[in-house]
C-alpha cells in the first residue's frame, strides 16, 4: 500500500487501560439532502463513448503502478456569476460559522490522503471542494437516501462499480477507494461533456438525465441552463456552491474562518490478520485506542474482514512497528464464535441461485463472497454447496434465501 497522509482524530486520543469488553461501533452522522447532494445512480453509468468509470478505475491503477501520467486534465475556471458571491456570503452568517468551521478542520486532517488520489489521476485538486459540498469532510456522513461518505456515493452505485460493501466493510466510507472511485467518475464525466461546471452537474443530476437535457436544444454551459431555469434546484445550486467553497478553502481568513495546518504525518501499510480484534490489537501494541478504526473508517466493525489473505490499512507511521509486532504474534485474532456485532452464517446453495443474488440477498459483495468462500471470479455454485456468509447481528434471519 502506497505511504499516504494522515493525524488520527483527536476523538481517538484516550490513553489505552484495560481491554474493554467492546469496540465503540461508530454512528454514521445523518445528513440531510439539501446539506449534500447525491451521486445519483445511473442505468448507463458504465457505457458510453469513452472509458467506463471502471474503466479508468483499473487504468489509474495501472498508470500509478507502471508510472505512467495519465492526460492532465484543465483546471476548474473561475466565474463571476453573482450565484457564487451568493453562496459565499451565507459562510459569514453566524448560524452557519461552527458547522463551517469543524469542516474546515476535517478538511486539514483529510486532505492531503485525498489529494493525493485527485493528483495522481491528473484531475483537479479545486475538485476536494466538491467533497466539502457533499458531506462536510465528514468521512462517515451518511445521507437520508443512505448515500455515504466523502463522497457520498449510494448503495446502487457502489455495486454498480464493484465497490466492497459487506458486514466488515463500506468501501464508500474508504478514502482511498471512494476518492479514486470519484476521481475516475470525474475524469468520465469531463470526458463526456468537454466542461468542468457540466461534469459536476452530471455528478448531481446523473450524466444520461443531463445530456439528454443539452441534446433537446438548450445551449452547452451550465450557468445558461441555470439562467434560463432549465435545472432542478438542487442542480442550479450545486455548482455555485462548489466554486464558492473553493474559494472558502483558499482563502478561509477572508471570510471568518482559521484554515488549520494541513496534516502532514505520515503513515504506513498494515496487512491485518482475519478476524483481527483491533482494540486488542491496540492495547497490546500500546498505542491510542482508536488508532485503526479512526484512520481506517471504512471498517464497519471492532474487526478486522474475515478475508484469508488478510485486510491492508493505513495506520500513523509512529505506531506502525508497534501494531506490526502484535499482529505477527497472532495474539489479537477472535475466534469467529467470540465476534461482536457480526454473525457468521452457513448458507445451502438452493436451485438457481448465484452468487450475485446471495449477494444482493445479504447485502455483501462479490469479491467478499469469493474471498470468505475461496472462490475464484465466475466460478458457479452448485446446488447443496455451502457457502460462508457473515453479517451484522442486527441483520434479519432468512430461513428460505
Amino acid at each position: 500500500m502506497l505511504a499516504l497522509m494522515l493525524i488520527p482524530s483527536p476523538s481517538f486520543a484516550q490513553d489505552v487501560g484495560d481491554i474493554p469488553d467492546s469496540y465503540p461501533t461508530p454512528t454514521p452522522i445523518p445528513m440531510t439532502d439539501q446539506d449534500f447532494p447525491l451521486l445519483p445512480v445511473d442505468a448507463d453509468g458504465i457505457e458510453g463513448d469513452g472509458l467506463s468509470s471502471r474503466e479508468l478505475m483499473a487504468a489509474i491503477a495501472d498508470a500509478q503502478a507502471e508510472r505512467i501520467d495519465l492526460p492532465t486534465l484543465p483546471p476548474i475556471p473561475e466565474t463571476t456569476h453573482p450565484s457564487v458571491d451568493e453562496f459565499l456570503a451565507e459562510y459569514r452568517l453566524k448560524v452557519t460559522h461552527d458547522r463551517t468551521q469543524s469542516a474546515l478542520d476535517r478538511y486539514g486532517q483529510w486532505r492531503e490522503r485525498l489529494a493525493g488520489h485527485l493528483r495522481r489521476a491528473n484531475v483537479p485538486e479545486d475538485l476536494l471542494a466538491l467533497a466539502f459540498v457533499e458531506s462536510l469532510y465528514n468521512p462517515r456522513a451518511v445521507s437520508k437516501s443512505d448515500a455515504w461518505g466523502f463522497w457520498q456515493i449510494l448503495p446502487a452505485t457502489a455495486r454498480l462499480h464493484k465497490l466492497r460493501r459487506d458486514a466488515f466493510v463500506d468501501a464508500r466510507f474508504d478514502p482511498d477507494d471512494a476518492t479514486q472511485f470519484a476521481a475516475a467518475y470525474l475524469r468520465e464525466l469531463y470526458d463526456q461533456f468537454g466542461d468542468w461546471y457540466l461534469a459536476m452537474a452530471a455528478y448531481n443530476l446523473g450524466k444520461g438525465d443531463l445530456a439528454r437535457l443539452i441534446e433537446s436544444g438548450p445551449p452547452k454551459d451550465f450557468f445558461a441552463l441555470r439562467d434560463r431555469g432549465l435545472l432542478r434546484k438542487e442542480t442550479a445550486d450545486y455548482v455555485p456552491k462548489i466554486l464558492a467553497a473553493r474559494r472558502l478553502l483558499s482563502d478561509a481568513a477572508k471570510y471568518g474562518y482559521t484554515l488549520p495546518k494541513i496534516a502532514t504525518a505520515s503513515t504506513a501499510g498494515l496487512t491485518l490478520r482475519p478476524l483481527t480484534d483491533l482494540m486488542r490489537l491496540e492495547t497490546l501494541a500500546g498505542v491510542p485506542g482508536g488508532t485503526v478504526r479512526d484512520a481506517n473508517p471504512e471498517l464497519r466493525t471492532g474487526y478486522a474482514p474475515a478475508d484469508p489473505g488478510g485486510y491492508a490499512v493505513v495506520v500513523p507511521a509512529e505506531y506502525a512497528d508497534a501494531l506490526e509486532r502484535v499482529n505477527l504474534a497472532e495474539t489479537a485474532t477472535a475466534p469467529w464464535q467470540d465476534l461482536r456485532g457480526v454473525r457468521r452464517m452457513e448458507v445451502k446453495v438452493k436451485a438457481k441461485m448465484t452468487l450475485y443474488s446471495l449477494g444482493r440477498l445479504y447485502d455483501t459483495s462479490l469479491p467478499s463472497l469469493r474471498a470468505w468462500n475461496g472462490l475464484t471470479e465466475g466460478a458457479e455454485l452448485s446446488r447443496g454447496q455451502k457457502l460462508i456468509v457473515y453479517v451484522a447481528d442486527d441483520y434479519p434471519e432468512i430461513s428460505k434465501p
